[in-house]
């Protein structure tokens, strides 16, 4: 009775967010924009926090980059610990150069070198 009733009502569906029952388009999926601007918010925050703390350290990596060459252009090499030391994170980087050379890690406008297992060659490139 109560299936037949919301049929003459015209009830197609609930709302994935708070349940409601409502009525509109067979594959409409909110009762309201209240609903649907919380579902959308709630995935969206989600989605963010990832991004939010992958540039968090990739930003701490250029500022240890930028503080150990004092912000000059000329190459510096340096023990790697130091890089360890001062909280630097050799997991992210922002593009990487491989050639039969060396590999060129990238962090934003710096590059290194990776010399042995003990060095480290910084670069500021231009932008």
């Amino acid at each position: 009775m109560k299936d037949e009733i919301e049929n003459e009502l015209g009830l197609t569906g609930s709302c994935i967010v708070c349940e409601k029952k409502f009525y509109g388009r067979s594959d409409k999926k909110f009762c309201g924009v209240r609903c649907k601007n919380q579902y959308h918010n709630t995935n969206t925050v989600r989605n963010t926090k990832l991004i939010r703390s992958v540039n968090y350290l990739l930003r701490k990596n250029r500022n240890i980059l930028y503080t150990l060459t004092n912000g000059k252009r000329t190459a510096k090499t340096m023990k790697r610990d130091v890089l360890l030391i001062a909280g630097f994170d050799f997991s992210y980087i922002t593009s990487v150069d491989v050639s039969q050379e060396q590999t060129t890690y990238y962090c934003y406008d710096y590059q290194y070198i990776v010399i042995g297992e003990t060095q480290v060659q910084i670069q500021r490139q231009p932008v």
